[in-house]
């Protein structure tokens, strides 16, 4: 159970962080239009990553101290501000700030998420990516959905464009409250330690048995080459003549053991 809800989580956890940064590129040529800036369209993409490199380091080299609920926390509150900013913007270049914003929130919860997945069990990371993969999926058919939906009339078509973009990005609004519950409702580290260390006795095991067979091996190798003279060898404790044929082959068979054992 603790499995299911632990991937579930990870899984809308992937989908809702990723999910505002797709939706600003799904409608990038909107907003350019809607403000009559359609020749800087560009800049909607730049400004979408334009901070990721900033808040990942700040999260990787000053936040590591702090709790990953209270991170998870403060990037649902910068997810609502880039949405809402983006839905109230007076002009294009307030629109660019917080599209910086919401692509910052992306890419912080992304370095967050995959420092707490530590403590999950490794095979948990399929979770979160498939997540991540549904948000682009998601992002764009909300986007479509929005676009086919909303219908304003008896007004210019720039300002019909505006008020697809407001609402469309205040109706997206409300999966920020998702993406709280799924982290401080679903996810369950007490029981997937127990699995994590579960499988690192599995992994160590499987270790063991490796360094075991790498040691017989050696010992036949150390065997193998021990020879008095060219013409003759001995196998260990039993003295077994051979011709320099016979060695030659029992080398080759020894050489594909042993490539064998290392990869």
């Amino acid at each position: 159970m603790a499995f299911l809800s632990n991937w579930i989580g990870l899984f809308f956890m992937g989908t809702i962080n990723n999910l505002p940064y797709v939706l600003v590129n799904s409608a990038a040529r909107t907003l350019a239009e809607s403000f009559d800036e359609v020749n800087f369209v560009g800049l909607i993409f730049w400004a979408n990553v334009s901070l990721s490199f900033f808040v990942q380091s700040l999260n990787g080299f000053l936040l590591l101290n702090v709790s990953y609920g209270a991170r998870i926390f403060v990037n649902g509150l910068m997810m609502l501000g880039g949405l809402f900013g983006v839905a109230y913007s007076v002009n294009f270049w307030m629109a660019l700030a917080c599209i910086g914003l919401t692509g910052s929130s992306s890419a912080f919860g992304e370095n967050v998420t995959l420092g707490y997945l530590k403590k999950f069990p490794s095979k948990m990371i399929n979770a979160w990516s498939s997540g991540t993969g549904m948000a682009g999926l998601m992002g764009s058919g909300l986007y479509l959905i929005y676009g086919c939906t909303i219908k304003v009339s008896e007004e210019s078509e720039k300002t019909q464009l505006r008020n697809l973009n407001k609402l469309s990005f205040l109706l997206t609004t409300p999966i920020v409250i998702v993406y709280w519950i799924a982290f401080y409702c679903l996810l369950n580290t007490h029981e997937s330690s127990m699995d994590r260390d579960e499988e690192h006795r599995d992994e160590e095991h499987v270790e063991h048995c490796k360094v075991t067979e790498n040691s017989e091996s050696d010992e036949d190798t150390e065997a193998l080459l021990r020879s008095p003279n060219p013409q003759v060898n001995y196998h260990k404790d039993n003295e077994i003549a051979e011709t320099n044929v016979q060695r030659y082959f029992r080398c080759l068979k020894l050489v594909l053991r042993l490539s064998i054992n290392v990869s």
